[in-house]
Order: C-alpha cells, then sequence, then structure tokens
C-alpha cells in the first residue's frame, strides 16, 4: 500500500479529473508499493485492485524493443541491418527510434482480423506507405514502424509475434499478469472533450496492432519490467538518446524526459479510453507504473508522478519559461496542417497562438472538434499549450527554419496545406 499522504494525493487527482479506476504502482530503495482506486468499470462498480490489468497500449513498445534486443544478443537480429519496407536503407534502429519518415497509422487494422496471418498481411501493405520525410530527417512516431519491427522479429523466431514476445520476455521475467487478452478494466471516454462525464469505450485491439500497442497488464508487473531494466546493464543500449523530441529525447523503445538532475525513462501508453505511465529512473533505481481507465487519465497520471518524484527523488517538474517570438515569426508559423487523423488551425493572438484542432477517428472517421487552446513559445519554435489539462503537451515545427513545411502535434507530423 502507499503511505497515507501519497495514496491522498492519488485520490485527489482521479478525483479532480473524475477518472474511475486506476493502479498506481512506485519502486523505491527496492521497495515495492502498489495500491487500486475507484472502479474498474462504471458499470458494475467493481474496485480496482493492485492486481487488476488495465491495457497499456504503446507502453508495449518497451517491451517490442526489449524482445529486438536480445534477439539480436542472440544473433537472430542486427540493429543496422536493411528491412524491406517504404524506403530504401530502413533498419531496425529507425524503426526502434521513430526515424523511418513514413506515415505512421494505416486505417482501420481490424480489416485484417484475428488470425495469426493478420500481421502479416498488415505488413504486406506497408511498402507502400506515403514517406514524409527522408529517413533520419525527423523525429515523428510512427507505429506502424513497430508492426514492420513485430513481424521481423516473428520471423527471426520462427513464430508469431505475441508467442516470440512471451517466450523471449514475459515468461522468463515471470510476467503472468501480462499479455494479450483482454483487460480486466473497463476503459471509459469522456461524453464531450472537457467533460468530467465519462462512458464505457468497449473498445477492441486489433491484433495487427499488437506490436505497437497490444499488451495488457498490472502495475505489479510494468514494476517487475522496470527493475529488470534497471538492474540489467545490457539493457542500457536501449535508453541511449538518439534523437530529439518536442517533450525530450527518444531512444529505442523509450522515452526520455529530464528533470533537474534525473533523467526519466519510459513511456505512456493511450488507446480506448486508457491512459498509461511508465517512468524509471536509473540513477535512483526508481521506478513509477500508473494504469487508468479514463480518456482523461493522463493529466491525472502527471499529477501524481509531480507528487511522486517529489515524494521519492526530492525533484519536482517546473513549467519552462516562456520566451516571446516577434508577431512575424508567429505569423510564419500560423497557417493550416493536417494529418490522416488531425486537423490544425493555429493563428496569431496577442504573443501567443491559438489553436484550433479537430480529432478524426481512424475508424469511423468522426471529427471531434476539441476546447479552444492557446499556446506559448518556449523558443526554436517548441510551443507548450497552456491550461491544466494540457500542461505537459508540446509541439513544434519542421524545419527550424523559414516557412515550416510540418508541425509535430501530438507526436507526429501535420502537414502544412
Amino acid at each position: 500500500m502507499l503511505d497515507g499522504a501519497l495514496a491522498a494525493a492519488c485520490e485527489q487527482a482521479l478525483a479532480r479529473w473524475s477518472v474511475p479506476g486506476a493502479a498506481i504502482g512506485v519502486l523505491v530503495h527496492g521497495e515495492r508499493t502498489t495500491q487500486g482506486f475507484g472502479v474498474l468499470d462504471l458499470r458494475t462498480g467493481a474496485p480496482v485492485r493492485e492486481e487488476s490489468t488495465f491495457r497499456i497500449a504503446s507502453i508495449t513498445k518497451p517491451f517490442t524493443a526489449t524482445l529486438a534486443l536480445y534477439l539480436s544478443f542472440s544473433g537472430l537480429l542486427s540493429f543496422d541491418e536493411e528491412v524491406p519496407g517504404p524506403v530504401e536503407g530502413l533498419t531496425p534502429q529507425h524503426l526502434l527510434s521513430h526515424l523511418g519518415g513514413f506515415e505512421g497509422e494505416c486505417g482501420d487494422l481490424a480489416r485484417f482480423g484475428e488470425g495469426d496471418d493478420a500481421l502479416p498481411r498488415l505488413v504486406a501493405e506497408l511498402a507502400a506507405q506515403p514517406q514524409l520525410v527522408p529517413l533520419d530527417e525527423v523525429w515523428s512516431y510512427c507505429n506502424a514502424g513497430f508492426w514492420l519491427l513485430g513481424q521481423l522479429l516473428a520471423d527471426r523466431a520462427g513464430s508469431t509475434y505475441e508467442q516470440t514476445l512471451a517466450d523471449w520476455v514475459l515468461n522468463p521475467l515471470g510476467l503472468s499478469r501480462t499479455g494479450f487478452g483482454a483487460p480486466e478494466a473497463t476503459g471509459h471516454l469522456q461524453v464531450a472533450p472537457g467533460s468530467s462525464e465519462h462512458e464505457p469505450a468497449d473498445a477492441g485491439y486489433p491484433r495487427a496492432r499488437n506490436a505497437s500497442g497490444g499488451l495488457v497488464s498490472s502495475v505489479g508487473d510494468l514494476l517487475e519490467f522496470a527493475a529488470f531494466h534497471l538492474g540489467e546493464r545490457d539493457t542500457e543500449v536501449l535508453r541511449r538518446p538518439v534523437v530529439d523530441t518536442p517533450g525530450g529525447d527518444y531512444g529505442f523503445g523509450f522515452w526520455l524526459e529530464r528533470v533537474g538532475e534525473h533523467e526519466l525513462w519510459g513511456h505512456t501508453g493511450s488507446y480506448g479510453g486508457f491512459e498509461s505511465r511508465l517512468v524509471l529512473e536509473p540513477g535512483s533505481g526508481f521506478a513509477f507504473a500508473g494504469l487508468t481507465n479514463s480518456g482523461r487519465g493522463s493529466v491525472a497520471l502527471e499529477q501524481i508522478l509531480d507528487t511522486v518524484l517529489e515524494h521519492a527523488l526530492g525533484g519536482r517538474r517546473e513549467p519552462p519559461e516562456t520566451v516571446p517570438l516577434p508577431a512575424a515569426e508567429l505569423t510564419l508559423l500560423a497557417g493550416s496542417y493536417g494529418n490522416a487523423e488531425l486537423e490544425l488551425e493555429l493563428q496569431p493572438e496577442g504573443d501567443r497562438l491559438a489553436v484550433g484542432a479537430v480529432e478524426i477517428d481512424r475508424v469511423s472517421g468522426a471529427r471531434t472538434p476539441l476546447p479552444p487552446l492557446r499556446a506559448r513559445s518556449l523558443g526554436a519554435r517548441l510551443f507548450a499549450l497552456e491550461g491544466d489539462e494540457w500542461e505537459h503537451a508540446r509541439f513544434d515545427f519542421h524545419p527550424r527554419g523559414g516557412a515550416p513545411r510540418f508541425v509535430r502535434f501530438g507526436s507526429r507530423l501535420a502537414e502544412r496545406r
């Protein structure tokens, strides 16, 4: 159990953001504490327990990266070998670090079914993915790269991706609460952007997407996975900065955020009314795992993480200072941008950018306008969204000089229109 003050801080954050349920775990100096809060499903009221499973979505990526590393140690894979795909010269290093430069989504992947051929059929289509920028030019979050990688790993092991991950990572680490079944928790989405009211999402997860985000897990298993990485020097290669991102740096399947002298490595996860967070701080042996069943759970987890960091490490993330930009620069950045899942309109508003955003559902095509937002400059064409619910969101522009061709919003490139 978390101590009284920390548990109270968790309950306050979850209540503030109307999150139905969460499981939180902390590892400090070899001691693990876990606790469940709230309910698994608003319809049943069943309580969240510390062992409850949630969909961890893109926290799957560090697991896939770990699998790639151990296949490389066994001589079955080289990180710099060429991979057949949308562009010549593509390697596992590009896929692991989101530097392939190609479109990261491919429509509704449920069309590939749930059989063992789902991922191979998807990968056969990925050779035609649009190439947005050349290899190595700019980081852009790319799920499709992990689908290519997942099939390559499966082929080298002579099995399916799911069985290969179980054989090489999940089973050896004793992660009995981690796999590709249905989570015990139900995802919940807000009835409208900004609303505190939630409704069950009941979103399935296409098998073809598994290598980028299909795992379900518990906070106990995530702490065990974190402890393995903290104690195993061979995995440090995955946690070396490869490329900068709007919020920090990215290695191979792991994100880096710097907080004072601390380096926080890990990943977030978001899908179908689930939001999750995994953090490792190798210098102190600290780890944090947070799982929620709310589409706005990420903001609650960031609030909880701030409290945990101060409680465990004596550090806290401070808002970066605003760096004013000339009006001419704001005008140059303004305009319409978009990709398959986002339409964005940016306009100068005093010393800020006014942000109008419409999210587009990849399956149904439904369009959901976000509330009007404003963004302040942090310098070097990097912006932070304003407002409590968005305070950790960053976006930037590419290239860094002249008229921009892309805005990198939600971690993905959106092209100027």
